[in-house]
């Protein structure tokens, strides 16, 4: 009853003192200043990091309520008194999986490169970094992200982290882990609205429009997963591994080393772009996005035809490519780009029937690795029973301006003992790229060369090659079985489109010994790389070439096929002889008589095709004045003219039913035909003597099979002759042991000369390249078709650009018409 009394006197007591309270004059309560801290700590957001040692493990749970996906995200700490200039550094992580029992599952690392960027200000000066803490001597570095999957171990509980490697000035790392979790529908009816705007900017920037006009459900869609942060085991608030990172605004510093391109082919002063283009051309059509602010611009297009050796060049500016001008491409080739400013292409192809192809290349990458005179890097090579092994070393150099320079690469040869055997070495001039570049983070290098070849054979006593570069550079290793039979889809494998990779290559990589320390190292480095035209030899453009037919050794047999000929090819004099004109029949026709070098008159020759065998009465008139009255028989033959003065003339050939000439050594606006001598081969072997006299030279072959024939056939191609001796070290090879499967062309059909009716394709061409690996010397080529009906017509022949010596004996009789 005490206590009561007390609580109602003072409660009678408050009564009475509020009123009076009311009177009182306000009183100043001073108020708690602020505390001093960094200015941009209102403008940042914080995030708790941990740090990751080098010797013990950082262990997280793997919750079952979320995803097994998982996002790594890690910040290395640099010195405040690094320099920045040297930049990128790399670091690596280890991580390692457990189950409950604390079983390894999974060991591996991931390596980073990374940087300290900057903000810039209005002037383009460089401001503070976005990344900080409020102690210590380090400076956070832009944050790396590994994104990792568990699904392939279920009874994953804990994962373990560790700072694996890392290079000056890198001191250590800061690591934050997530778990993306999905949201139940029911909580992302009112979320869009409880974001701010600059998450809301940040989440819709993927769409092709802006925030303002996402749908509900595009809006529940960005929102669906959250990235939910773990904690590992064992930390706690006062724990030296704990810290908290700053970073301006609400990202999570990560910082993009250069901006993330947007998908297409980039082209720029310096490096080229290449687009493949499929049969059969078509109108290309171009979109161009900018990656930088600046205006005008120009490109150059240099076509390259591969199915009719076709050559352009157009000059394009950006405003009439965004204006919608188009380029017109003739057939399957490869288009050559160059600009004057940044741009990235995207192309698509109509074709005639109307439907369009986005023919824009995905991105090849090579990889290779960093050498140079003090770095070595050893390749593994695996034989085959006791027989020499091939070897194709590239090496390019890295550069920081456009140029050349001399290049050495320097092997040794290791036995299983790791003895050195034998040291040798290749050089070249290494030369600027226009069409490969550097891949991802780099150093103070920023071009590399067009690749350099180095060709071994490989004893099978040698288990490793050792290479080391007399500059800094990048090395890359392939090989191939040396009982491997090379194949070749014809035309498709000569064609630079291949969109579904079906191509097979030609040499296998293969890794060096120690990738691994190479990795972890640093010393891997990616490259773009990219299809390239084939440089055309100026003399043969010019027709300045000497042209050789090659025939088998022992019985054969052969006919002479009149194949069409590409008119925008030179036509030197001394082709002449092989190379047809088409005489309309009943018109006059001028025509240009050329004589042979010495003489003053031509003795031409008219071949005829027809549709009836039956005997036929022609007259040949040369300017107006009947030359000769002839009757001919059969379907297909050949007349030998009397002479004629070289010179201008005119040419009418008279017949009552229609018939096709062809009249060879002369000039005129007709089309043109080649005559030549093809061999007539089936499944037995043909044997063709062929001599090699320089370093490096083609061998090309024109197969043609009867018409109608639709299956591909198989032609096989064997050489052989003089044994490659020794370790050789060329910057060639021959893969001599080929098998082209031959794709007929029933385009247009051509008729074989002193037969019946007998026709085939218009043919296609095969290429054999004999390298500077093989000796002068002769060699046999033996061509043979699989199958056992396989039959068809094959022409051997051989260009050596140039002017060459030639000698011809000839006697001179004086005609008369």
């Amino acid at each position: 009853m005490r206590l009561l009394g007390r609580m109602m006197m003072l409660l009678l007591l408050l009564a009475v003192l509020l009123p009076v309270l009311r009177y009182i004059p306000n009183i100043p309560v001073s108020k708690p200043q602020p505390l001093a801290q960094d200015e941009r700590l209102q403008q940042s957001s914080a995030a708790i990091v941990y740090r990751l040692q080098r010797d013990d493990w950082l262990t997280f749970n793997l919750p079952r309520s979320g995803e097994s996906f998982y996002r790594v995200l890690t910040n290395a700490d640099i010195a405040k008194t690094a320099d920045e200039t040297t930049a990128p550094w790399g670091y690596a992580i280890e991580y390692r999986l457990l189950d409950e029992s604390g079983t390894v599952l999974e060991t591996r690392s991931y390596y980073h490169r990374t940087r300290v960027s900057r903000t810039v200000d209005e002037n383009g000066q460089p401001g503070d970094i976005p990344a900080f803490y409020l102690a210590g001597n380090e400076n956070p570095a832009d944050g790396r992200v590994m994104l990792l999957r568990t699904d392939e171990f279920p009874t994953a509980n804990r994962i373990q982290l560790r700072l694996y490697q890392a290079t000056a000035p890198v001191e250590g790392a800061v690591v934050r882990l997530y778990q993306r979790e999905r949201l139940p529908d029911h909580k992302l009816t009112h979320r869009w609205n409880r974001i701010n705007e600059n998450k809301k900017t940040r989440l819709s920037r993927g769409n092709v429009y802006g925030k303002e006009w996402l749908t509900v459900r595009e809006q529940q869609a960005l929102l669906r997963y959250r990235w939910a942060p773990l904690a590992p085991q064992g930390i706690t608030g006062d724990d030296n591994l704990r810290r908290v990172l700053y970073v301006q605004g609400d990202g999570d510093s990560v910082q993009p080393s250069r901006s993330i391109l947007p998908e297409g082919l980039l082209v720029e002063p310096g490096h080229n772009g290449t687009i493949p283009v499929p049969l059969p051309g078509g109108l290309l059509h171009m979109t161009l996005q900018r990656i930088d602010n600046s205006s005008g611009g120009n490109l150059t297009f240099r076509w390259q035809g591969e199915s009719d050796r076709s050559r352009f060049e157009r000059h394009i500016s950006f405003d009439d490519i965004k204006a919608g001008r188009t380029l017109a491409l003739p057939a399957a080739g490869l288009l050559d780009i160059s600009s004057d400013q940044p741009v990235i292409i995207r192309a698509e192809l109509t074709r005639a029937d109307g439907t369009r192809l986005d023919i824009t290349p995905d991105t090849a990458f090579l990889r290779a690795y960093r050498a140079s005179t003090e770095q070595w890097i050893d390749f593994p090579v695996v034989h085959i029973g006791k027989r020499r092994t091939p070897l194709r070393v590239d090496f390019r150099q890295l550069m920081t301006q456009p140029g050349s320079a001399d290049l050495v690469l320097r092997y040794r040869l290791l036995n299983s003992a790791g003895e050195n055997t034998f040291e040798g070495s290749c050089h070249g001039e290494a030369i600027s790229s226009l069409y490969d570049r550097l891949y991802g983070e780099t150093d103070a290098f920023t071009l590399v060369s067009d690749s350099l070849h180095c060709y071994l054979h490989v004893a099978a006593n040698i288990n490793t090659v050792r290479v080391r570069l007399s500059s800094p550079g990048l090395v890359s290793a392939y090989t191939i079985p040396p009982d491997l039979i090379t194949r070749v889809r014809v035309p498709e494998d000569y064609y630079s489109y291949d969109p579904e990779q079906q191509r097979l290559p030609g040499w296998y990589g293969i890794a060096p010994a120690n990738e691994e320390q190479l990795i972890r190292s640093l010393r891997m480095q990616r490259l773009v790389w990219q299809q390239r035209p084939a440089e055309d030899d100026p003399e043969v453009l010019a027709g300045r070439y000497l042209w050789e037919e090659f025939h088998p050794g022992g019985n054969w047999r052969a006919r002479y096929l009149l194949n069409p000929r590409d008119d925008r090819l030179p036509l030197p004099d001394r082709a002449l002889k092989a190379v047809f004109h088409e005489i309309n029949p009943g018109e006059t026709q001028p025509v240009t008589l050329v004589a042979d070098p010495g003489k003053r008159s031509v003795r031409p020759r008219l071949s005829f095709l027809r549709a009836d065998k039956a005997p036929l009465d022609v007259r040949i008139f040369i300017d107006d004045r009947q030359l000769l009255a002839r009757e001919i028989r059969g379907r297909r033959g050949e007349l030998r003219l009397p002479d004629i003065p070289a010179g201008k003339h005119r040419v009418r050939i008279a017949s009552d039913t229609p018939v096709r000439w062809f009249m060879n050594q002369v000039r005129a606006d007709t089309p043109t035909w080649i005559k030549r001598l093809a061999v007539r081969i089936d499944q037995h072997p043909q044997s063709f003597v062929y001599r090699k006299q320089q370093r490096d030279e083609m061998l090309t072959g024109h197969l043609q099979v009867p018409r109608d024939e639709q299956s591909p056939v198989r032609l096989r191609v064997r050489i052989s002759g003089p044994r490659r001796h020794g370790i050789i070290g060329s910057d060639g090879w021959s893969l001599t042991d080929r098998e082209f499967l031959v794709t007929p062309d029933n385009s247009q059909e051509i008729p074989v000369l002193n037969s019946r009716k007998e026709m085939v394709d218009k043919g296609q061409r095969i290429y054999i390249p004999l390298r500077s690996d093989l000796a002068a010397g002769d060699y046999r080529i033996s061509v043979w078709l699989e199958g056992a009906e396989a039959q068809g017509y094959l022409s051997l022949y051989r260009l050596t650009p140039g002017l060459h010596e030639r000698r011809q004996l000839f006697r001179e009789r004086i005609g008369r018409l």
